[in-house]
């Protein structure tokens, strides 16, 4: 609801664009049907790489054999850049240690504790169906082994789903040079919503 009323102080009326990558996906999708129930339009719902079902991506209800760990150390690198580390920590105070150059300790327990209640809150939402239409943005690193490209919005965008493959994994595509391709996506969807609301 917050996040809601900032974008109404913004832009009061009209048709609203929202994107979102991995949880900002979910975010969005749970904006864009709060304001659809509100009476409001949405032009453009872009997800990247966000799936309505986290539990089915493996991730952990608790941090069972330091799993949770090991997703922030990837997610900690990616944010700082050092995308060729692979660590799996046993402690955050290992993680420190890798990270010291970077990033200091107060700071690696805070972001840890946002990203495990972020994790929580994601793996206790179950998103409503959505009148409207959803554009899926899916990084060719992860189609292995997916049987359902929409990762399960077809059953719940009534509008339909949109998947659109761009290159790199769930991080690098949105670190160039593979985030350019999907700008360019990203920008031809937008053209085609302002055609379409000028037709």
């Amino acid at each position: 609801a917050g996040y809601i009323e900032e974008l109404l102080n913004v832009q009061r009326n009209g048709a609203y664009v929202l994107a979102g990558a991995s949880m900002g996906g979910m975010v969005a999708y749970e904006m864009a049907h709060q304001l659809y129930r509100h009476g409001r339009e949405v032009a453009l719902l872009a997800l990247m790489d966000a799936s309505p079902d986290w539990k089915r991506m493996g991730f952990p209800d608790e941090d069972e054999n330091g799993e949770m760990l090991c997703r922030f150390a990837g997610e900690l690198a990616f944010i700082l850049g050092k995308t060729a580390v692979d660590i799996r920590p046993s402690s955050l105070e290992e993680m420190a240690d890798v990270f010291s150059a970077d990033i200091d300790a107060s700071q690696i327990q805070s972001l840890f504790k946002t990203f495990t209640t972020n994790l929580r809150a994601l793996l206790a939402y179950s998103p409503a169906t959505y009148p409207g239409r959803v554009v899926l943005f899916r990084p060719q690193d992860g189609l292995r082994d997916c049987g359902d490209l929409s990762l399960g919005w077809q059953q719940l965008a009534r509008g339909g789903v949109d998947v659109h493959v761009v290159q790199g994994d769930h991080f690098s595509m949105l670190r160039k040079p593979h985030v350019d391709l999907l700008a360019e996506r990203l920008s031809a969807c937008l053209d085609d919503r302002k055609m379409q609301s000028h037709a």
